[in-house]
């Protein structure tokens, strides 16, 4: 899942990590 604006939701196109 990712975060985006402070809320979490699962990524379809490809999973993110913020590095």
């Amino acid at each position: 899942m990712v975060r985006e604006g402070g809320r979490e939701r699962p990524t379809f196109k490809r999973k993110r990590r913020h590095n």
